[in-house]
């Protein structure tokens, strides 16, 4: 009996289970998910002139339930994630996409706050607190609005070191209490540093906390730009961040090793941003960091903290986090930078054109 016969077989034995005592009041359901047909290793493709087929084909027509349907997951809607190509293929799925205005957020009244250093603390609480809206980190070793929220440790830390570039220097780390060698100390798919700013809870899952009583989670509240205690609904659209993000399919490669790969194409479009005018930062203002004792400065690119900016400019941040389906805690973080022109008064902005990931920069994991 060859490979073919067994698989038939067994699957024939496990429809038939409906039909047995034990089983009785129980369905079976059955679905197959079809790869595409260039994807099919040489010893399973159909042995037909048509290659498009393949050993799906030949085995639902030898069922004894043929209405079994076949799921091409080219079509961009498979029943469940495609399976591993084999060997040490792997394929990337886009775990989280965010768009983050650093300069810009709307408070839990509602209200959308101007932050032109992007600390996480508005210029006019800034002034209230006599802190600079123009300089990241006043006091020179936290970030303005993590001294406000969570105090800031200054004795027995580094404050020009971040190891794990989250944004969040040492000093900052023991302030909120995160890890220094974890880009996301609770694994909840949030970057540390935008928990601490964006007022969630950087030792839970934000993804399970629903603060605002309303039916998103914290989690949604991050990606919409709201406070988390702000009701959505409640915020009017042209404050909130609509990135929009439809799956199209896989495609085959091959990674750098040369080992062949899947890669989950989307389509992905940034529908509206909130957008203020804001102050200039200054590069003289802005904290360098290491990511060790000894090493050169963190490049600008791969910082999620603060950097020097024009004035009237928002800078926007385009978080890509990547992941395998075959090990979901294969994780890869990508980055992209963009500055967009504030009009004089509250505005919104939608992405022209679409994204190309070799524009992003990865900032932690595996390179897929």
């Amino acid at each position: 009996m060859n490979q073919l016969d067994e698989v038939i077989v067994s699957l024939n034995n496990i429809l038939k289970l409906e039909q047995d005592p034990d089983f009785l009041g129980f369905r079976i359901s059955m679905k197959f998910a079809k790869m595409n047909w260039l994807a099919v290793p040489s010893e399973d493709t159909n042995k037909s002139l048509d290659k498009t087929k393949n050993i799906f084909d030949e085995v639902q027509s030898s069922l004894v339930r043929r209405q079994i349907p076949i799921y091409n997951i080219t079509d961009g809607t498979p029943p469940f994630p495609v399976v591993n190509l084999g060997g040490d293929s792997s394929t990337y799925v886009i775990e989280n996409f965010y768009a983050i205005n650093t300069n810009v957020y709307v408070n839990k009244f509602g209200n959308l706050i101007i932050d032109s250093d992007g600390d996480g603390l508005g210029d006019e609480e800034e002034v209230a607190q006599g802190m600079d809206p123009s300089i990241p980190r006043t006091n020179g070793i936290c970030l303005d609005g993590i001294a406000v929220n969570f105090g800031c440790q200054k004795l027995g830390c580094r404050p020009d070191i971040d190891m794990d570039l989250d944004g969040l220097n040492e000093c900052e780390e023991i302030t909120v209490g995160t890890r220094d060698i974890l880009l996301d100390s609770d694994a909840d798919h949030i970057p540390d540093l935008f928990e601490a700013l964006r007022f969630l809870k950087p030792g839970d899952d934000d993804r399970e906390s629903k603060s605002s009583g309303d039916s998103f989670t914290d989690h949604d509240h991050f990606r919409y730009g709201i406070h988390p205690l702000r009701q959505v609904a409640s915020v009017l659209d042209r404050f909130k961040v609509d990135l929009f993000s439809r799956f199209m399919g896989y495609e085959l490669g091959s990674d750098q090793s040369g080992a062949q790969q899947a890669v989950a194409k989307y389509v992905v479009e940034l529908r509206n941003m909130p957008l203020a005018p804001t102050q200039a930062v200054a590069s003289s203002s802005i904290l360098v960091m290491k990511s060790q004792s000894g090493s050169g400065p963190i490049k600008d690119d791969v910082r999620l903290d603060p950097i020097a900016k024009e004035a009237h400019f928002n800078r926007v941040y385009f978080l890509l986090e990547m992941a395998t389906l075959e090990n979901r805690q294969k994780i890869s973080w990508h980055l992209l930078k963009m500055d967009v022109p504030a009009p004089e008064g509250a505005g919104s902005y939608a992405l022209p054109g679409s994204f190309s990931f070799d524009k992003f920069v990865q900032i932690q994991g595996e390179p897929p």
